[in-house]
């Protein structure tokens, strides 16, 4: 026989429960990666705790010259704006970093002037912003995948904690445990008039963009394709006031962390203000036709350094990831 349909109100409080399940999951994690890392450091007692440091240390060092060298954590293939300049006149900033969420960028941006290839870097940002506005109250397909490129590493301590991790769960790890707070992996869902679908977070929907010319680096125009790819951003706050946030809520700050694992654990163990999630190669790819959203697509890196303070210890962890986004199939 065939089920009677939900009710309007059945159907909210399933998703409900649904969504709260999936909470839940993530707090268990949250409550095993402390016990995990408060049992193996204070295992490994104070000395081999201090070499991992310095280890970490020893490694931190390295990452820095890179990232001074480079911005880009992966994705250089599909990269539109590698190995060439931008094409409506704007300032290549290459190398600058969004770090006090500010948008005076010190004379590097593009007063709107045009060059014979197209719209002006103004144009181009109106464009995106205008499309995703629309884009973001209608139904779309959504998928995303993020990858490391750089496995979660804590020094000396990586082992142990894998092997206490593995001892819980034997198909877990560090990367997987510190990759659900990361948003590791593949998801996707079919949003209805901009609504979360059921277990989604919200931070995940298509956002109103309102980028502002001082968040661009480069952008250019292919056919009826708008592309831009954003200033690098330190640290980056969801309060409206750097580049990646004005693109989307689909990033986590250290302080999201901390708060998640201090409201499960208390104060034992913590994610200090000296941690780094650094954002690079933001690149945004729109395509409009008519003045509608068809299909969206961005991806950016980003390099965590997360300094944590466990009981009289402190383990400092690195890794970094790239993510890809699509939004396809808008239905107005």
């Amino acid at each position: 026989m065939a089920k009677k349909p939900l009710t309007p109100e059945q159907a909210e409080i399933k998703a409900m429960k649904k969504a709260k399940k999936s909470e839940n999951w993530t707090k268990f994690w949250a409550i095993l990666l402390a016990a995990v890392l408060t049992f193996a450091v204070v295992a490994m007692g104070k000395t081999a705790a201090e070499d991992a440091i310095e280890k970490a240390k020893e490694q931190n060092q390295t990452e820095n010259v890179d990232s001074n060298n480079t911005t880009n954590n992966g994705g250089t293939a599909t990269d539109p704006f590698a190995n060439s300049g931008s094409n409506s006149g704007t300032t290549d900033n290459s190398g600058t970093t969004d770090n006090s969420g500010t948008t005076d960028n010190s004379g590097t941006t593009n007063n709107g002037g045009t060059t014979d290839n197209g719209p002006s870097t103004a144009d181009i940002v109106k464009a995106i912003n205008d499309a995703t506005a629309k884009g973001a109250k209608a139904s779309y397909k959504w998928t995303r995948n993020c990858d490391y490129t750089k496995a979660i590493d804590v020094g000396a301590a990586t082992g142990a904690l894998n092997t206490v991790i593995k001892g819980v769960d034997e198909n877990a790890s560090l990367d997987s445990v510190v990759g659900g707070f990361l948003g590791v992996g593949s998801k996707e869902a079919d949003i209805v008039k901009g609504k979360a679908a059921e277990g989604m977070d919200e931070k995940y929907l298509l956002k109103a963009m309102t980028i502002q010319e001082a968040d661009v680096k480069n952008a250019k125009v292919d056919g009826n394709v708008y592309m831009v790819q954003l200033v690098d951003c330190a640290d980056p706050q969801k309060d409206g006031k750097n580049a990646m946030h004005r693109a989307t809520n689909d990033f986590i700050t250290y302080t999201e962390v901390n708060t998640s694992i201090t409201n499960e654990v208390g104060s034992a163990v913590q994610v200090k203000p000296s941690s780094k999630v650094n954002y690079n190669n933001m690149i945004i790819k729109a395509t409009i036709e008519n003045g509608n959203l068809t299909k969206l697509e961005y991806s950016y890196g980003f390099s965590a350094s997360l300094d944590i303070s466990v009981t009289i210890f402190n383990v400092t962890g690195t890794g970094a990831a790239e993510t890809k986004a699509t939004y396809a199939n808008f239905k107005y």
